[in-house]
């Protein structure tokens, strides 16, 4: 993870382990979000037709989205 979500607000807030397969990407782990403590995620992208690269910056931004969430209202 250390090459993944540079110069956002999860660098080094993320604890995870990947997983790869043919067409499959996976993230699970937790991060330490400021409003709601530590929450635990896994996601995985199963998409054959698409670039490796391309879920791995999906699963980023969504991981960047979790740790950026606020109170909700």
């Amino acid at each position: 993870l250390s090459r993944r979500m540079k110069a956002t607000s999860a660098q080094s807030n993320v604890f995870a382990k990947t997983g790869t397969l043919k067409g499959v990407r996976a993230l699970s782990g937790y991060l330490n979000n400021p409003t709601h403590g530590t929450i635990v995620f896994s996601i995985l992208a199963n998409d054959w037709s698409r670039d490796g690269n391309n879920l791995v910056r999906a699963i980023d931004q969504v991981v960047v989205q979790i740790n950026t969430m606020g109170a909700c209202n």
